[in-house]
């Protein structure tokens, strides 16, 4: 008994420590970001500053696989890129190993203190709130925001190529360039920023743009940049090619609000049909057993 209570303190003591520091660096974080966006430069200042890395090389040293700890790396890299973030990956993954830790340290002092339904609990919590607050929430937090941010793309996709079909008068680039500056979105803003990176030393507007589909990883845009290169270079004029693609592209975001429609009246009329059948299913089957 007094085994377990000394084996209970240590790892009681143990995931408060470990708690602190992950805590902490979470905190350091945040405010690290504040002060990139504010215009500071990052401090190293705290003496934890690179504890997720710490953790990350301490578990994948020589690390060649691209997914770890349940994250693809590409892909995660892909999130950062249409969100505009630094690439945390490292931080990522070392952030669920933090979390499965302290769910594993939490679960033995659950196990321990099972005698003490309270105790138990209290673990018990404290060691899924880890799991959620560390493993779940920080990929999902990115993934969610950029799947929202590639919605409000495809929705501004037709508009913008509707706008951009009344400007071909000019080169394309310049073209593609005016149009952004004119329509305020998501869309327009990385079309600016690919294209204004040529001014700045950066590889030639087509480079640029194909980078850009790649990190959208939409069909329909995908296309559309390649078709239009190839138009570009070929010197075959783009007026009807974006006059096709504006039709294709408002057809599909048709479609989609359609189906989506359909599956909103599907998900409203199942619990109706359901109330109307159950009820008329009853009716005739209580008379049928009652018989029995």
């Amino acid at each position: 008994m007094r085994s377990d209570t000394i084996i209970a303190f240590c790892l009681a003591a143990l995931a408060i420590l470990f708690l602190m520091l992950t805590l902490s660096s979470l905190a350091y974080e945040m405010l690290t970001k504040k002060r990139t966006l504010g215009g500071s430069e990052e401090t190293d200042d705290w003496l934890f500053k690179n504890f997720h890395e710490a953790i990350f090389t301490t578990f994948y040293k020589d690390a060649k696989s691209e997914k770890l700890g349940g994250i693809d790396g590409k892909e995660y890299a892909r999130y950062c890129r249409l969100l505009h973030r630094k690439n945390d990956f490292h931080s990522a993954v070392a952030k669920r190993i933090e979390g499965i830790i302290l769910f594993l340290i939490c679960l033995c002092l659950a196990w321990i203190t099972s005698s003490n339904i309270l105790l138990t609990v209290v673990f018990a919590a404290v060691g899924l709130a880890a799991v959620a607050v560390l493993y779940i929430m920080p990929y999902s937090d990115l993934k969610n925001k950029a799947d929202e941010r590639l919605f409000r793309i495809k929705d501004d996709l037709p508009r913008y190529l509707s706008l951009l079909e009344k400007a071909m008068d000019m080169p394309i680039d310049k073209a593609m360039l005016l149009t952004a500056s004119k329509f305020k979105s998501p869309l327009s803003e990385d079309i600016m920023d690919s294209i204004n990176k040529v001014s700045l030393g950066a590889d030639g507007w087509q480079s640029t743009l194909v980078d850009l589909a790649h990190t959208y990883d939409i069909d329909v845009f995908s296309d559309l940049i390649l078709e239009i290169i190839n138009a570009y270079e070929q010197g075959i004029n783009i007026r009807p090619l974006i006059t096709r693609k504006s039709y294709e592209v408002e057809q599909d975001r048709l479609y989609a609000v359609e189906a989506h429609d359909a599956k909103i009246k599907t998900l409203i009329y199942l619990p109706i049909i359901g109330l109307k059948i159950l009820p008329l299913m009853a009716m005739i089957c209580l008379p049928m057993l009652g018989g029995l």
